[in-house]
């Protein structure tokens, strides 16, 4: 009797891996690209990642992925459909592999992002009858003409990390735009008016007197903001987090540069602007360590 009953569970054991069912790939079958909104620590562009070949090191098989700008980085991307988990490592010396999706996650789970440290998973669901598995933090990306999109920081099956696919490696948050899968396009952000190219800088130049340094930055006690034409008086400075809430306002400043503390400000990357009288002279983007 208990050989037969081992025998049934083994036989349920082989059923249950013959027939579970890999997740899909987030390659297709001959080219993918990522356009991605990837953020520095003055400016913001849109570059254009694509898989070019195949590859074998370190005993797993990778592909190859170029960018098309300055803005993206070169590197190897390798995904597992079984376990639902995606590796990528940047194309440069001393880079690491860095797992950048994993759908197996359950709410309540924590998952690490480079300089933010561990995430929360807050829902797992189906849309499109393709897994998402979403974390309690919000990406964000704003255009040249003030436009802003933003969404809850999300594994997706058959896509990969709606932040794109080189997050790990960079320093202040990357936000996916398009993608698409052999010529496919497969994924658009619903910001932006679907564009898959937006861009941002630090610095508007409305006259000489907008244009502006901040040092140290990214910074841990405080830094100081000055203009380069020490004629313009600054008065006013309002500093928003990623979300567009004002977390800091220093008024009645009265000279051309201004000492911002950390004070109650948490890591992360934070917005400025800066006003002569009732004036914006100036964008900016500042990183707190």
């Amino acid at each position: 009797m208990k050989t037969l009953a081992l025998s049934f569970i083994c036989l349920m054991i082989s059923f249950t891996n013959c027939y579970s069912q890999a997740y899909e790939s987030i390659f297709g079958d001959s080219i993918t690209s990522w356009s991605i909104y990837t953020i520095g620590i003055d400016q913001a562009n849109t570059d254009s990642l694509t898989t070019l070949f195949d590859t074998t090191f370190n005993n797993y098989n990778y592909k190859y992925v170029q960018k098309h700008y300055y803005y993206g980085l070169n590197g190897f991307i390798r995904e597992d459909t079984n376990q639902g988990k995606a590796w990528f490592i940047a194309d440069y010396s001393g880079a690491t592999e860095k797992l950048i999706m994993n759908l197996n996650l359950s709410v309540g789970d924590t998952f690490y992002v480079n300089y933010y440290g561990n995430l929360i998973v807050d829902s797992v669901y189906y849309l499109n009858n393709k897994k998402h598995v979403q974390f309690n933090w919000i990406i964000s990306a704003y255009d040249i003409n003030n436009n802003y999109g933003s969404k809850p920081f999300t594994f997706i099956e058959g896509l990969g990390p709606n932040a794109g696919i080189i997050y790990q490696h960079t320093c202040c948050g990357d936000y996916l735009l398009c993608a698409s899968k052999d010529n496919i396009q497969t994924y658009t952000d619903s910001a932006f008016n679907g564009s898959c190219s937006i861009y941002w800088v630090g610095i508007n130049e409305f006259d000489n007197e907008s244009k502006w340094k901040l040092a140290p930055n990214p910074f841990n006690e405080f830094t100081v903001l000055s203009v380069e034409n020490e004629a313009t008086i600054l008065s006013k400075i309002i500093i928003y987090d990623i979300h567009g809430r004002v977390v800091k306002s220093i008024d009645n400043i009265n000279s051309h540069q201004v000492k911002i503390n950390k004070d109650q400000l948490q890591t992360g990357i934070y917005f400025f602007q800066l006003y002569t009288e009732n004036k914006i002279i100036a964008n900016g983007k500042m990183l707190v360590n």
